[in-house]
């Protein structure tokens, strides 16, 4: 799209075709498929494991789960439906009993409850297992916050009581079974909720936005399964939904927040330290209901996209790379889009986009149109050593690529690390030839197991070189 690049390393020759593409060229109209009424939340994963990604998606009216499975293409089977609890509104996915199927969890605001669905390896679910939660829960995440190598579950609590102020904590066994919840303060009526390491402590930390006191609660992880009492930094008004990512390319885990009430969005810098500068906003939509962020435009910069409820849209903001954002277009969604997210559906190399809608039943795709495969400027250009490029996409689920280039023909290694130093696995180790060279990682480990949402870091090694980057694994 008018940019060329010298192998697949991120190392920009700055040569332009005719135009740069704005944010309005992205994505084709949108194809809608039937999934039911009240869809309110949905996520992503590979869920028959035929390499393809599907979706799974929460109905608030019905009080069940659709699973839509991919064919790779951007085209979709119909939904086949799976009960949960009373009015399910958050859901994460993840490998909860280890047995290498992603698996579903859902938080049930009516019934107070989280159902687990385990995944037969075909698409298909087990009968949904409950555990209680506190008073209302609205959005979960999983990681392993007692570092036993055992998926855990956080669950935010929008709170039928007002003064209920809670988030439960429900730590995993490894067989898709959970402990009585633990709750933990936070502010008034929690709504989004995710996990990180938020102050690089090499433990998994907690963030939930609180819609009714206007702030964002961080929950700093000891490792043992337990937290510190909540620190709340301000947001804008009424903030229902955040995201992760590092917006402005420091290194340090940055947050986007959808604000209901002010109608923007606003993005809070992180400092690495569990601390976040004061909000800034964007304008989006009308009454946005959620958000993600991946690089749509392809520019190596994280972007934001929002569903706007009222609006029936989404909002795009292009990232510039320095934390700040372009002005918001405006994309057409259903009747109340309520669920956005970001996936490669048609696997061309390029992020699209999922949207659910509350009234209209279905569930819209946006195919990304921006040129997946990168060019090389015509002559020759001789690297000056080896050059780790930045994974794509990131952050990611379930697959990452992971890009370098070699001036000679070299003996590499290149292995993926937790936070906390651990080498999770070894993803090449061997002699790899002159140039552009790619490898693919799944979200496991040496065992073959799914690891959680969170920070990684991938090394690479060749003779006196090494070099690491940093990705994100979102579940």
């Amino acid at each position: 799209m008018g940019k060329f690049r010298v192998g697949l390393t991120g190392i920009l020759l700055l040569a332009f075709l005719s135009s740069i593409a704005t944010a309005s060229d992205l994505f084709a109209p949108a194809v809608n498929y039937s999934c039911g009424m009240g869809a309110v939340a949905s996520c992503s994963g590979d869920f028959n494991a035929d390499g393809h990604i599907d979706l799974a998606i929460a109905h608030y009216w019905d009080d069940y789960v659709t699973v839509l499975l991919g064919s790779g293409d951007g085209q979709f089977a119909p939904a086949t439906t799976f009960g949960v609890g009373d009015y399910p509104h958050g859901m994460c996915v993840d490998d909860l009993d280890e047995d290498g199927d992603l698996d579903l969890a859902v938080a049930n605001y009516g019934s107070d409850n989280v159902t687990i669905l385990l995944n037969n390896g075909d698409g298909n679910f087990s009968p949904g297992i409950q555990y209680a939660a506190k008073d209302g829960p609205w959005g979960i995440c999983t990681g392993d916050f007692d570092e036993d190598g055992h998926l855990d579950l956080a669950v935010s609590d929008a709170c039928h009581d007002i003064e209920t102020k809670e988030i439960s904590v429900l730590l995993g066994v490894g067989d898709g079974t959970f402990a009585p919840a633990v709750f933990y303060a936070t502010g008034t009526s929690s709504r989004s909720v995710c996990a990180d390491d938020f102050n690089e402590d090499g433990h998994t930390d907690l963030a939930v936005v609180n819609s009714e006191t206007d702030n964002v609660s961080i929950l700093l992880g000891a490792g043992d399964g337990t937290f510190s009492a909540a620190t709340n930094f301000r947001t804008i008004d009424g903030p229902f939904f955040l995201c992760k990512g590092d917006f402005n390319e420091d290194g340090h885990v940055d947050l986007g927040i959808a604000n209901n009430v002010s109608l923007d969005a606003s993005v809070l810098l992180g400092d690495g330290n569990g601390s976040f500068a004061a909000p800034v906003k964007y304008a989006t939509g009308d009454k946005n209901y959620s958000l993600c962020s991946a690089d749509f435009d392809r520019d190596g910069h994280l972007d934001l996209a929002l569903a706007n409820f009222n609006g029936d849209d989404f909002s795009i903001l292009l990232g510039q790379g320095d934390g700040t954002f372009a002005p918001a277009v405006n994309f057409p969604a259903g009747d109340g889009p309520m669920c956005i997210i970001a996936s490669d559906f048609d696997e061309d190399g390029s992020t699209d986009i999922a949207v659910t809608t509350n009234y209209s039943g279905e569930v819209s795709i946006l195919i990304n149109l921006t040129e997946g495969g990168e060019s090389a400027v015509p002559g020759s250009f001789e690297l000056p050593g080896p050059i780790l490029g930045q994974n794509y996409p990131n952050p990611f689920n379930p697959r990452t690529t992971i890009h370098f280039d070699l001036s000679v023909e070299s003996f590499v290694e290149l292995a993926v690390y937790s936070v906390a130093g651990r080498c999770v696995t070894t993803l090449l180790r061997g002699v790899r030839g002159k140039g552009n060279n790619a490898v693919a990682w799944d979200g496991r480990d040496t065992s073959g197991r799914s690891v959680p949402t969170g920070t990684y870091f991938y090394r690479l090694e060749a003779g006196d070189f090494s070099e690491t980057r940093r990705m994100v694994l979102i579940r």
